[in-house]
């Protein structure tokens, strides 16, 4: 195992270590992977060139991003109804992406500069698209499991106290599209927990907030 505290300044992994706490108290992710994922992945995407892209096709990249994540949304929702849940989960979070992308292009593209400069990670960074839909829409209608059950009372759990609420983002995606070995639970693993009802819920909250939202 890769000893850190041999390579590494103590007082910098200490901070470190208080600045991925901070960052899931804050509630902008929602355990420390992710904050990791994240940080690693804008690391990566600041090394590569950005594309170029004429102004004037600019509203086309926009509409049909939009158009896109309306056509995974109708998709994801006619599987979640046919027993495919996991399924559904996959294309909800890829019209999270398309989303995210849609905000990240509106973005960019009120430069008045006839070519827009579009940041590499707008295309191919998968957390960089996730945050920025959170951003756009919020946080809770991402929500596809969460701390209460149906009758709006929370979930105790004994561990933390009431259950930890599950978002859909791409390594959610990763486990409904793949299966997995667990080592921990010594079996084959696929998809996650979830609640049907809330994901269909929040699909059509989600079509209904991009159906009205104005470019």
């Amino acid at each position: 195992m890769y000893n850190f505290k041999n390579n590494f300044n103590v007082t910098l992994v200490d901070r470190t270590s208080d600045w991925i706490r901070k960052q899931i108290e804050s509630g902008t992710f929602d355990d420390v992977n992710e904050v990791i994922d994240t940080a690693l992945s804008e690391m990566i995407a600041k090394d590569k060139q950005p594309r170029i892209i004429p102004k004037e096709k600019m509203a086309e990249g926009i509409n049909l991003c939009k158009k896109n994540a309306l056509d995974f949304l109708a998709s994801s929702e006619l599987l979640v109804e046919a027993g495919k849940s996991n399924y559904g989960v996959i294309l909800f979070q890829f019209a999270k992406e398309e989303i995210g992308k849609l905000a990240l292009l509106l973005d960019v593209s009120n430069n008045s500069s006839e070519l827009i400069s579009v940041p590499e990670e707008v295309f191919t960074n998968h957390l960089t698209k996730d945050r920025k839909a959170v951003d756009l829409f919020g946080r809770d209608v991402w929500l596809i499991k969460g701390g209460f059950d149906d009758k709006g009372f929370q979930v105790i759990n004994t561990f933390k106290g009431f259950e930890k609420p599950i978002r859909t983002n791409h390594d959610v995606r990763l486990k409904c599209t793949f299966v997995n070995f667990d080592e921990g639970q010594e079996k084959w693993v696929l998809g996650i927990d979830h609640n049907k009802e809330t994901l269909l819920t929040k699909i059509r909250e989600v079509r209904t907030k991009l159906s009205q939202f104005k470019l």
